[in-house]
């Protein structure tokens, strides 16, 4: 047993020889220069922030699973670390005393039977890759750890600085693409969820896709044109016809075909979205009461799916004792109400939200970035690769 202890010491200090030698070719290496943004000093005037000490929390999280027998069980986690930081003529982070945040954990661990996993993973193809099926699931899960915990950071009067382990750009677009396969759907358990302000429908998480908590900006382009209507609508309670061609700015034969996506929508909705029926030449457009809720009812059932998952001793993604399970198409849709829920709430308070980019992208600094600065001649054609394959050095 002390041959084995002694072997792996050695071979754990050669692999940490190895990685000290391949960060030491990064230095001395300006002919790379070109390749990277350089810091060009920090201008207080252009800052969002005040001269004073704030706060900065890093939230990262991990995934696993394991198969035992005919039991898959997924485990992820999230956790949240302090930084605090001064603004004066320069930025200072206090690195010295970073210290865990107690208040920012998340962790789960689902058990689910290997027949359930393609339901739950929302994939129709028993051919399909078990690993990869798998993955689906705690990776969903641990985006949603993730994002909860930035919320609760936000939440903290310091906290100015968010960084996240994932970028929002890459992390935005999935779950919108996902969230809109729930909407093509049309049925899942998050439909019907009672809350404080009536039952979460369809047409909430319609308007959520676009409106979001209603604030955001709203293209005139068609696709996107009633989602606007509603918007304005919903500010001004209620409109003529004519009123409303004049508040978007668009003629009165794109206004007919406005009024026709809006019956459609209407329709499709159960007769939810407006008093009277919006053809109607001689009826005002009027929003029914219970619309003007949609983005608090959406939100809260977005809380309470993040808190039975982290907090409940209920299994989190069985519904109706195992008739019914939560897909990742429904938690990945959970996940892009949160990451709005993050951005209006970041915005409210002045709170930078950061994401770094993954190991994925970070390798293609050099299997793309390099290859084609040489070729453009930013850099010498003869100089050497560092000896890094992504931002673990692995």
């Amino acid at each position: 047993m002390g041959f084995l202890a002694e072997r792996l010491r050695s071979q754990t200090s050669d692999l940490a020889d190895l990685l000290t030698r391949r960060i030491r070719e990064l230095t001395n290496r300006e002919n790379l220069l070109p390749c990277i943004r350089q810091y060009r000093g920090f201008n207080p005037e252009a800052s969002f922030l005040e001269p004073g000490e704030y706060a900065a929390v890093g939230i990262d999280g991990s995934m696993d699973y394991d198969e035992l027998l005919e039991m898959l069980l997924f485990y992820v986690c999230a956790t949240g670390f302090r930084c605090n930081f001064t603004v004066d003529r320069e930025i200072r982070f206090h690195l010295n005393e970073i210290e865990r945040d107690q208040r920012l954990a998340a962790s789960a661990s689902v058990p689910l039977w290997t027949e359930d996993l393609f339901q739950v993973a929302d994939d129709e193809s028993m051919e399909q890759d078990l690993g990869r099926s798998a993955e689906r699931i705690p990776f969903a899960l641990m985006t949603m750890a993730e994002l909860y915990l930035a919320i609760k950071a936000i939440d903290d009067e310091t906290v100015r600085l968010i960084f996240l382990d994932r970028p929002l750009s890459g992390t935005f677009a999935p779950l919108s693409r996902d969230l809109r396969f729930f909407l093509s759907r049309g049925k899942s358990p998050l439909l019907g969820v009672e809350t404080s302000y009536g039952p979460v429908t369809l047409l909430d998480f319609k308007l959520v896709s676009v409106l979001g908590s209603g604030k955001d900006w709203v293209s005139k382009r068609p696709q996107y044109l009633p989602y606007l209507a509603v918007q304005t609508l919903l500010k001004a309670k209620s409109l003529s016809h004519k009123e409303l061609y004049k508040r978007l700015g668009i003629s009165k034969k794109e206004g007919k075909r406005l009024l026709k996506k809006l019956k459609r929508m209407h329709k499709d909705s159960g007769g939810r979205l407006f008093v009277d029926d919006p053809l109607k030449e001689d009826a005002p457009l009027t929003l029914q009461e219970n619309v003007k809720y949609y983005w608090l009812r959406v939100k809260e059932v977005a809380f309470s799916i993040a808190e039975r998952v982290f907090s409940s001793s209920e299994h989190p993604l069985m519904v109706d004792k195992g008739e019914t399970w939560l897909t990742v198409i429904d938690l990945n849709t959970i996940n892009a109400v949160l990451i709005r829920i993050l951005k209006e709430k970041a915005q409210e308070r002045g709170v930078l939200v950061l994401g770094i980019a993954k190991d994925t992208s970070a390798s293609e600094f050099l299997r793309a970035v390099i290859p084609y600065a040489k070729v453009k001649g930013l850099i010498p054609p003869d100089e050497r690769l560092p000896n890094l394959k992504h931002d673990r050095a692995s």
